[in-house]
């Protein structure tokens, strides 16, 4: 996190800040670009999820395509943000 203070308390403002409602459905956000997010935590688990904002090109979701998802996008952010963000999503069911 370049230049950022402390993380984010509310899961939904770090995957707002981090950009992922550009891209992805969750919520109120309305990004297209990659796979709709709203009950991933009914499908998935953490550790795919985790996997899949570390390593995005590893598992790709069926109607879209590789090299969509930044692979750098892990490293954009603070360990304590990137499990935010895998518990929020998880909790999406």
């Amino acid at each position: 996190g370049a230049g950022r203070g402390a993380p984010w308390p509310p899961p939904e403002g770090a995957f707002r800040e981090l950009a992922g409602g550009a891209c992805h459905k969750v919520g109120e956000e309305e990004g297209e670009l990659g796979p709709e997010l709203n009950t991933i935590g009914a499908s998935r688990e953490s550790d795919y999820i985790r996997r899949a904002i570390l390593d995005p090109n590893a598992d790709i979701a069926e109607g879209f395509e590789a090299d969509m998802m930044p692979v750098d996008y892990g490293e954009q952010m603070y360990a304590q943000e990137l499990e935010m963000l895998v518990s929020y999503l998880v909790s999406l069911k």
